[in-house]
């Protein structure tokens, strides 16, 4: 094997695999390295899961123990980039998943690990065309990323805490946009400025692509990629075609993360709330 620190080959693994899942990391790591790893603006690691992540539906089921270190590689690799910029890192999460439920898992995930470790998190719903984060776990017609790029709302009062000290949220709106792209170029500019303001790190969960097929202008805006992808679900090459076409935009990947299994991400006891605003708090509440 390579010596090279972005192999990601050289990653101990942290979730059991078949054999299936095995040969598809393995395939995707060696493409990524060979493709990606000695390019400007390649990836830095490659995680993997067993986990199914757009199976869950109660809210408590995010903050399910059994998999969160699953994802500690990727959210390590994303902490090393704070800072290089002199502001917070806009990391646009965009994947083959199959509706928004997968990414919003993926941002929660990476997220409450770079929370735990003393950063500022702001988790952010770009799902323009169907619902999202903002409609699972925040406060219905809130204020959020429209209001702040459109009509001048101010990022504290359309931001909602989450339970996970460190981490908050901001929806798509008080209003469901028509438009497939309902924000010009220097409206996207000022809303992820005034977002990178206000913390270290900002994940915007988005589509790889909107309805009519092209690929989601909001990856222009954002300072790197996190990438998820689904092993099993066939979908490779729409996988490969995207990240060349984010290196081929300059637009980094900073990380990937593979989804192996068919085990859902099941809460085994509710441990806490997630939109101050929204759920009741569980009895048993785990100390942040």
């Amino acid at each position: 094997m390579s010596d090279d620190p972005k192999d990601p080959r050289q990653r101990p693994s942290t979730s059991p695999l078949d054999a299936e899942g095995r040969e598809g990391v393995e395939e995707v790591g060696v493409w990524l390295r060979d493709t990606l790893g000695r390019r400007e603006g390649g990836f830095y690691h490659l995680g993997h899961s067993t986990v199914r992540p757009d199976e869950w539906q109660e809210p408590e089921a995010l903050l399910d123990e059994s998999h969160r270190e699953d994802f500690r590689l990727v959210a390590e690799g994303l902490g090393a980039q704070s800072g290089a910029g002199g502001g917070g890192l806009v990391i646009l999460v965009g994947d083959d998943l199959e509706g928004g439920r997968g990414r919003c898992y993926l941002a929660f995930q990476v997220g409450r690990l770079l929370a735990e470790s003393g950063r500022r998190v702001l988790l952010v719903d770009g799902e323009f065309e169907q619902e999202g984060c903002g409609d699972w776990l925040g406060e219905p017609g809130r204020e959020g990323l429209l209001d702040l790029a459109r009509y001048g709302a101010s990022l504290r009062s359309a931001s909602q805490a989450l339970r996970v000290r460190g981490m908050d949220l901001l929806g798509v709106g008080s209003f469901r946009p028509e438009e497939r792209q309902p924000l010009a170029e220097d409206e996207l500019q000022t809303a992820f400025g005034k977002l990178r303001s206000g913390y270290d790190f900002v994940l915007v969960t988005a589509p790889a692509r909107t309805a009519d097929g092209t690929y989601n202008p909001l990856f222009r805006h954002a300072d790197g990629v996190l990438m998820g992808l689904s092993l099993r679900g066939g979908r490779r090459d729409h996988f490969e075609r995207l990240a060349e076409h984010l290196l081929g935009e300059g637009v980094p990947i900073h990380g990937v993360m593979a989804f192996a299994g068919s085990q859902p991400p099941e809460a085994a006891a509710p441990v806490a709330t997630a939109a101050s605003g929204g759920w009741e708090p569980a009895k048993a509440m785990t100390p942040w």
